[in-house]
């Protein structure tokens, strides 16, 4: 998958490199026509946001066969406790707004990178023969950084611009001390992640936002945006559970499906 996300990365980052580059060489050859280009503007953003995803956790508790034998986890449920603050920069250009026009479309290019950090939990459930009810209540703190490139066009006038846009990118998920407790038969006290509680993955990203913008400024402008995130599908290899009392597992593989987020943030640009 890695590999994919690259080779993706790569044609994204040449194709938006085109575009600004011939956007630039059109923009000063629209400038000798006396058109007004917006040029280069660089921001920060911050603000709230939430996701949605569903959780999976496969095991295998070693049982001796005396007793069973081995014991096959295949858990499922929803995360919950998904809303979290975040905050972002980024860089654009654009060009092309006609001095002789109330109003004109305004395409841009922009890249931009925002992170955020939030503990998910989850119930998940796993019934078999051998035991009517097996849960797990497990917890992932999540350190989750995004890196977009977006294609924009602004709805430009002498008031409050609207705008649109599309982007492509990659988000790297890391999750640290990870924790599996069984809540049904009760296990407490034991972290079935014990052995390694930390994992990451990459997930392909692709966004969609929307915002309006004010001139406060000459140089300075102040923006809200509504943005909508998809993650694709990432998977974690958490440790063996490794207690003296504690019959041996597997690895635990965990599966979070992909990703539904929602943004709302506000911020501040500065245009040359």
């Amino acid at each position: 998958m890695i590999h994919h996300i690259r080779k993706f990365s790569f044609f994204a980052f040449l194709f938006f490199l085109i575009l600004g580059s011939t956007a630039i060489a059109e923009d000063n050859k629209q400038k000798k026509n006396g058109d007004k280009p917006i040029g280069i503007y660089f921001g920060g953003f911050g603000g709230w946001g939430y996701f949605t995803a569903d959780v999976a956790q496969k095991g295998t508790a070693f049982i001796p066969a005396s007793s069973g034998g081995d014991l096959s986890v295949n858990a499922t449920g929803k995360s919950k406790n998904n809303e979290f603050g975040f905050g972002g920069l980024h860089i654009g250009y654009e060009w092309l707004s006609n001095k002789d026009k109330s109003w004109s479309i305004t395409p841009g290019v922009e890249l931009e990178g925002y992170y955020f950090s939030n503990t998910s939990r989850a119930n998940v459930e796993n019934s078999s023969i051998r035991l009517d009810f097996h849960e797990f209540a497990d917890s992932f703190p999540m350190r989750i950084g995004v890196v977009v490139a977006d294609g924009l066009l602004a709805f430009t006038n002498d008031y409050v611009v609207p705008y649109i846009g599309i982007g492509i990118g990659a988000g790297i998920i890391s999750i640290h001390d990870a924790d599996s407790e069984q809540t049904d038969p009760p296990e407490p006290g034991v972290n079935h992640f014990n052995s390694d509680p930390d994992a990451f993955d990459w997930s392909f990203a692709v966004q969609a936002k929307g915002g309006l913008r004010y001139q406060l400024f000459k140089y300075m402008r102040l923006f809200a945006e509504y943005r909508f995130l998809y993650t694709s599908p990432t998977n974690y290899t958490f440790g063996s559970t490794q207690y003296p009392d504690h019959v041996p597992t597997s690895n635990w593989e965990v599966r979070f499906s992909k990703m539904y987020t929602n943004l709302f943030s506000a911020g501040i640009d500065f245009t040359f």
